[in-house]
C-alpha cells in the first residue's frame, strides 16, 4: 500500500467506526441506567412489602415466619429480588463499580430504607441512609449473604446511621432475626436496670397502684395473648421497660422512661403524636399545663394508638399517657379488657401520680 495513502485509509476506518463506538457507549449507559432503575425500584417494592406485613397478625413465631415467606414469594418485591440475583453477572459488576466510582456523589444523596409507622417511639429519620450505603446493603444482602430480601440495616456491616440502636435490641436482633419479640437474650434484671436508670435521671418516684404487682418480660413472653409484630417500633413490648398487672389480669400497665441528650425528645414526641392524630384521627386530649409544671414541661397528652398493639388479643382497649420534655419522656400505657371500660377513666384519673417527681427538701 502506498505510504501516502495510509493516513487517509486509517482516517476512513475511524470515521466508519465512530458511529458504532458512539452507539456502543450509548448502549452501555442505557444498560447501566436500566440496572440502576431496577436496584432503586427495589426499595419502593420493599416499602410496599413492609407496609403489607405491618397489617398481618400472627400468634406465634412459626406462623409469622410462614406468612412472611409466603407473602414474599407472591410479592413483586420477592420477584424483583429473585430477578436481580439471577442476573448476578450484570448486577455485581454494576454495584461494585458504582460503589467504587460514585462514592463522593452517592454519599451526599439519601433514601429512607424503611418507612416507619406514623406512630413510633423512635426517631422518624432513624432509617435515612445515603444512596451509597443503600447500594452496599443490596450488594451484601443479595449477593454476599444470598438472602431473599434486603436485610435489616443493623445486620449489614459498615452502614452509617444517625442514631445507635439500644444494646438490648441489637442483642435480640442478632440472636433470632425477626422472631426476637418472643425469645430474647436479655434478662428481666437488665430491663429493670434500664427502667431505673431512666427514672433516676428524670428524678421520678414510681407509685404502684393498689392491687397491682410487677411482672417481668419472662412472664410477658410466656403469656398466650402476646401479638407478635414484625415491626419492632409499633408499640411492641420493646417500647416498655416495666410492666404492672392487677390480680385478675384485667389491666396491664406498660411503663417507659427515657432520658437522653442525643436528640430533642420533646420535639420528637410532638412530631410523632401530631403525625398520628392528623392521619388516623385518634381521640386525644392534652393534659393540664399547670399540673405538668411539676415535670418542668408543658407537653402531656392522653390518646389511643392504632389497633395493632402487642396485647390486643387479651386487652382490646388501651389509653396512652405521654409526658415529654427536651431530654426526657415518660409513657404509661393502660391495656384493659372490655369489663374495665366503665371504670378505666376514673382509674387513670385516680392514678395520675403513677410517675411523681421527687421533690427536694
Amino acid at each position: 500500500m502506498n505510504n501516502a495513502l495510509l493516513p487517509k485509509t486509517i482516517l476512513s476506518l475511524l470515521i466508519l467506526c465512530i458511529p458504532g463506538l458512539v452507539q456502543s457507549v450509548a448502549q452501555g449507559k442505557a444498560d447501566q441506567q436500566h440496572l440502576s432503575n431496577k436496584v432503586f425500584e427495589l426499595l419502593k417494592l420493599k416499602h410496599k412489602y413492609d407496609a403489607l406485613m405491618d397489617t398481618k397478625r400472627t400468634n406465634s413465631e412459626q406462623e409469622r415466619k410462614a406468612v412472611a415467606q409466603l407473602e414474599l414469594f407472591n410479592s413483586d418485591y420477592g420477584k424483583a429480588v429473585k430477578e436481580i440475583k439471577t442476573d448476578s453477572l450484570k448486577y455485581i459488576p454494576y454495584l461494585d463499580q458504582t460503589i467504587s466510582r460514585g462514592a463522593d456523589r452517592l454519599v451526599k444523596a439519601t433514601v429512607n430504607y424503611y418507612i416507619q409507622p406514623l406512630v413510633s417511639s423512635d426517631m422518624p429519620d432513624r432509617y435515612v441512609i445515603s444512596k451509597l450505603d443503600y447500594l452496599k446493603a443490596v450488594r451484601y444482602s443479595l449477593f454476599d449473604r444470598k438472602a431473599d430480601k434486603l436485610l435489616h440495616l443493623y445486620q449489614i456491616p459498615g452502614i452509617k446511621t444517625k442514631y445507635p440502636m439500644p444494646k438490648a435490641y441489637l442483642e435480640s436482633l442478632n440472636a433470632i432475626d425477626t422472631s426476637w419479640l418472643i425469645k430474647r437474650t436479655i434478662s428481666d434484671a437488665e430491663y429493670e436496670l434500664s427502667f431505673q436508670e431512666g427514672r433516676n435521671k428524670i428524678n421520678l418516684n414510681l407509685n404502684i397502684p393498689k392491687g397491682f404487682h410487677e411482672v417481668g418480660y419472662s412472664w410477658i413472653n410466656q403469656s398466650k395473648f402476646l401479638h407478635v409484630s414484625r415491626n419492632p417500633f409499633r408499640h411492641t413490648i420493646q417500647d416498655f421497660n416495666k410492666f404492672l398487672v392487677n390480680s385478675d389480669s384485667s389491666i396491664l400497665i406498660g411503663l417507659k422512661t427515657t432520658h437522653t441528650n442525643q436528640f430533642d425528645v420533646l420535639k420528637n414526641s410532638i412530631i410523632g403524636f401530631k403525625f398520628y392524630v392528623d392521619s388516623v384521627g385518634s381521640t386525644y386530649h392534652y393534659l393540664d399545663k399547670d399540673w405538668l409544671k411539676q415535670f418542668n414541661t408543658d407537653f402531656g397528652v392522653e390518646y389511643s394508638a392504632r389497633k395493632a398493639l402487642p396485647f390486643m388479643d387479651r386487652f382490646p382497649n388501651h389509653r396512652i399517657i405521654n409526658i415529654a420534655g427536651k431530654d426526657f419522656e415518660t409513657v404509661v400505657t393502660y391495656f384493659y379488657t372490655d369489663k374495665m371500660k366503665p371504670t378505666i377513666k376514673q382509674f387513670i384519673k385516680d392514678n395520675a401520680d403513677i410517675f411523681e417527681p421527687i421533690r427536694s427538701n
